[in-house]
C-alpha cells in the first residue's frame, strides 16, 4: 500500500476499491439521461415519417357496397343499396359540399357484344343521388358509416351502381382524388 506524504491522503488501488451508492446513482442517471435522449429523438423520427412521409395527415376512406333486389310486384324489384363508409387513419377527415361531391349513380347497363368491355360510366342513367349531407360529414378516426338507398327498377334489367368520393371536385369534373365502389346487379 502507498501512502501520500505531500496531503495526506491516502490512495486505494483500483483492485480495493468498493462502488458506494452515490457512484452508482451517478451511473445509472447518465444512462437514463441518454436513453430519455434517444427515445425523444425515436418519437419525433417515428412523428415525422408517420405525418410526412407515411402521409399521416392525408385523408383516405374506404368504400364498400351490398346491395340486394326484394320483389315489389309482378313488373318491378326494389334495389337496395348500402354505401360502407370507413376511415382507417388516426386523423380525422372533415368533408363538406364544397370540398368535393359523394354520389350514388345507377345505370342500366348497355347490351354487349362478344369481347366487348362494359363501362361503369355508360349506359342510360337511371338516377343520381347525392350522399353529402347539407352540413357534410365529420369521418372521425376509425369511424364508419352506412349509407342506405333504395331504387325502384324494372324486371330485367342489369344495373351498375357506383358510389364515389370526389374531393376537391370541380365545375362536375374530377380534378383531384377519387375512390369509388362499384357493383352490378342483375335484376331479376
Amino acid at each position: 500500500m502507498r501512502v501520500s506524504r505531500g496531503n495526506g491522503v491516502k490512495k486505494v488501488p483500483m483492485s480495493e476499491r468498493v462502488p458506494t451508492i452515490d457512484s452508482a446513482l451517478k451511473y445509472a442517471d447518465f444512462f437514463l439521461k441518454v436513453l430519455s435522449c434517444i427515445a425523444i429523438l425515436g418519437g419525433g423520427f417515428w412523428t415525422w415519417y408517420l405525418f410526412d412521409q407515411g402521409g399521416g395527415s392525408d385523408w383516405m376512406i374506404n368504400l364498400d357496397m351490398q346491395t340486394e333486389v326484394l320483389p315489389y310486384d309482378d313488373n318491378f324489384r326494389l334495389l337496395v343499396v348500402h354505401v360502407h363508409s370507413k376511415n382507417p387513419r388516426i386523423v380525422s377527415f372533415d368533408f363538406g359540399p364544397k370540398d368535393g361531391a359523394y354520389d350514388l349513380t345507377f345505370r342500366k347497363l348497355d347490351a354487349l357484344k362478344v369481347n366487348q368491355v362494359g363501362n361503369e360510366d355508360s349506359g342510360e342513367l337511371l338516377k343520381k343521388v347525392n350522399l353529402m349531407p347539407n352540413d357534410g360529414i365529420l369521418w372521425s378516426p376509425y369511424a364508419e358509416f352506412d349509407d342506405m338507398r333504395t331504387l325502384l327498377v324494372p324486371k330485367g334489367i342489369t344495373v351498375v351502381v357506383n358510389a364515389a368520393l370526389h374531393v376537391n371536385h370541380e365545375n362536375d369534373k374530377a380534378s383531384g382524388d377519387y375512390v369509388a365502389a362499384s357493383k352490378v346487379v342483375s335484376i331479376q
